[in-house]
């Protein structure tokens, strides 16, 4: 019998392809310069990482789309990880995150803006340096949530 192809299948061929590195050739956005990774640890224990300069606080995002309903899903890599209620088709998701994101800490669309990766689901969103603070709490609170409950 031939081995089965699909989900659960046989491991890969030490020769088949690995994800990129991020920032690497892929449409990651650039995360280099001097990026804060104080405070608002996700669930990996892995600080969120912001590049503050001129009041606009920049975060690295990684969309998660078509998720049930719009979510912070904590932090993977440094990232910000944001389940997105909508499908990533003409803009729909990148419209969602950003009504989201000013949603959850209290700011207007206009405020949230996304700066790269419109066609990735790595991006580069900008808030005002103020609303950093708030969305590590949200992610520090849901942290703490999470330990409490499992």
């Amino acid at each position: 019998m031939g081995a089965k192809k699909g989900k659960g299948g046989a491991a890969p061929s030490p020769g088949a392809a690995r994800p990129l590195p991020r920032g690497a050739a892929s449409g990651a956005p650039e995360l280099s310069g001097a990026w804060q990774a104080e405070g608002g640890t996700g669930a990996g224990g892995a600080p969120l990482e912001a590049r503050v300069s001129g009041g606009v606080a920049r975060i690295a995002v990684k969309a998660l789309p078509n998720a049930p309903r719009s979510a912070f899903a904590g932090l993977r890599g440094g990232e910000l990880a944001v389940r997105v209620a909508a499908a990533p088709d003409k803009g729909k998701a990148n419209e969602e995150l950003v009504r989201f994101v000013a949603g959850a800490l209290g700011l207007s669309r206009s405020q949230v803006s996304l700066e790269s990766g419109a066609t990735g689901r790595h991006k580069l969103i900008a808030i005002p340096e103020a609303a950093l603070s708030r969305l590590r709490r949200i992610l520090a609170d849901s942290r703490d949530d999470r330990k409490s409950s499992g």
